[in-house]
């Protein structure tokens, strides 16, 4: 039985998307695939940390600079405190209900001041509120209805805060969540009102 020699094939110029191979392509490679593990975020990693830091009751007696930076009021346009910044945005009716919440923050954070990983934690999250608040909300002021600006603070703030730290030893909760918008408004560095 003669054998037919296959003509020589020219694919210097070929373009594929994958293999450029002349006759029968054969692998014997298996693949397997599997997924990669997910790292842990900045704020799952401090809280492993603080429960540490927790439970050998390792204390750090500063305020870390990351966290100081809002505590200094800020006052922009004369708005100064929760109070004043919740008339000049028509929203005195809820009050007595921010303060309660901002109290609750503030407890929070008054417990946890003497972890490093919990004022971490802290200042991580007044970053992202302060953040998300002048990305998203405050572009809006003056167009959206009040109840539009409250999803959207629930939206971008308080559900990723609750997602990221609500399982950490500080127990944020959507009260301590809001508790904390509250507490930045109180610094100045977030406001309602256009």
């Amino acid at each position: 039985m003669a054998t037919e020699l296959t003509p020589f094939v020219d694919q210097s110029n070929a373009i594929a998307g994958g293999d450029n191979v002349a006759g029968d392509k054969h692998t014997t490679t298996q693949h397997n695939y599997f997924p990669q593990p997910v790292e842990p975020d900045v704020i799952s990693k401090l809280a492993v940390r603080l429960a540490d830091e927790m439970a050998t009751n390792e204390q750090f007696k500063e305020r870390l600079e990351s966290l100081q930076f809002f505590f200094e009021k800020v006052s922009h346009d004369g708005v100064d405190g929760l109070e004043a910044k919740l008339i000049a945005a028509s929203r005195q009716a809820e009050t007595a209900r921010a303060i309660r919440m901002k109290e609750t923050f503030v407890m929070i954070m008054t417990k946890y001041s003497y972890f490093y990983s919990a004022q971490m934690i802290l200042a991580h999250l007044l970053a992202i509120a302060e953040d998300e608040f002048k990305s998203h909300i405050e572009p809006t002021l003056g167009f959206l209805s009040k109840a539009e600006i409250d999803n959207l603070i629930r939206d971008k703030i308080i559900d990723p805060i609750v997602g990221k730290a609500g399982s950490c030893p500080l127990q944020i909760t959507r009260a301590v969540a809001n508790g904390l918008v509250y507490w930045l408004a109180e610094q100045c560095y977030i406001r309602w009102h256009k």
